[in-house]
């Protein structure tokens, strides 16, 4: 391939991934989620697992406890299936070089940046798929991650990293 090709597909999966993004800041602006305003993503399973999910095991990596365990659940819960099944994204990680105070704020950014990455691994597939770097493929890419499925499910993280084809 030449050189040509390779910045044009570059250029593609940055678009990609910022489109949706700037959509999704503009639309949090709009409706006054924070830093914006008072309100925020969290709600559903969200609020309630999520974000004690991601609080547990920033608490336990922080302080180096026992992955595989806790004593917080009833009398005890092996919890290597929530973290394999809930926080098994590597982005997940990230939130360790946030403060604690700020996990709430680090999760309503991952979903943002998620939605990104899963417009970028829609290019990609387009892109092996029909052997293309057509413009069109960045409106595509945009249309399916900003489908009315993504914007009705945001709340749910797992579902926004099922829709990423390589995380």
């Amino acid at each position: 391939k030449t050189l040509k090709t390779f910045t044009e597909t570059i250029y593609i999966y940055i678009l990609a991934f910022l489109l949706p993004v700037l959509v999704m800041a503009v639309g949090c602006i709009k409706a006054g989620i924070y830093p914006f305003g008072e309100r925020n993503f969290l709600r559903n399973d969200m609020y309630h697992q999520y974000l004690q999910f991601f609080t547990s095991m920033y608490d336990k990596v922080k302080n180096g406890d026992n992955l595989a365990y806790s004593m917080q659940l009833g009398l005890g819960s092996n919890t290597v299936s929530v973290y394999a099944y809930y926080l098994s994204s590597p982005l997940n990680l990230l939130v360790l070089l946030f403060p604690r105070d700020y996990i709430t704020e680090f999760m309503m950014v991952l979903v943002i940046v998620k939605m990104g990455f899963s417009g970028t691994s829609f290019a990609y597939y387009l892109r092996k798929r029909f052997d293309t770097t057509d413009v069109g493929i960045l409106f595509f890419s945009c249309a399916y991650t900003l489908s009315g499925y993504m914007a009705a499910y945001q709340w749910n993280i797992i579902k926004i990293s099922r829709r990423l084809f390589w995380l």
